[in-house]
């Protein structure tokens, strides 16, 4: 089952680092939920209720997402690799402001389905951080301020 190893890799990651209490973003409809609720920890991310991913797209799409992950409490996102399929611009859109927002992003071995942690939070030995090209985007205007302050730093 896709995200499988994912969610268990966060479930470790969550409870080695005494944040069992903090959510789960589940961005998609294939990562299994089931197994964070087996374990007694909060995932968040459907259709309805107060986690409604048009609310984050929309967010994401004005260029900062952090009100919405704020609000829920979010400390990991298990993002459906289908996600990033159907929309690309999104999904590179949604990674930076990830980036900004102190999240780092991991693999689970060989598999297609991004993690993302709270920066502060070790990781289980399952994930495998993600490095990408150093090639410059196109910086939204929140990005836009805080490269601002931190050059004038």
């Amino acid at each position: 089952m896709r995200g499988y190893r994912e969610s268990q890799a966060v479930i470790e990651t969550l409870t080695s680092n005494g944040q069992r209490r903090s959510r789960v973003l589940v961005f998609g409809n294939e990562t299994p939920a089931f197994y964070f609720r087996r374990e007694h920890i909060k995932s968040v991310g459907d259709y309805f209720g107060p986690a409604r991913l048009n609310e984050l797209v929309a967010e994401i799409q004005r260029g900062d997402c952090r009100p919405y992950l704020d609000r829920l409490h979010v400390s990991a996102i298990i993002i459906d690799p289908k996600v990033a399929t159907r929309s690309p611009a999104l999904y590179t859109k949604f990674r930076r402001e990830l980036e900004l927002d102190h999240f780092v992003e991991y693999r689970c071995g060989n598999d297609s389905v991004p993690v993302f942690l709270k920066r502060d939070m070790a990781p289980s030995q399952r994930l495998t951080r993600v490095t990408h090209d150093p090639t410059p985007l196109k910086l939204g205007p929140r990005a836009e301020r805080i490269w601002d302050r931190c050059r004038v730093s």
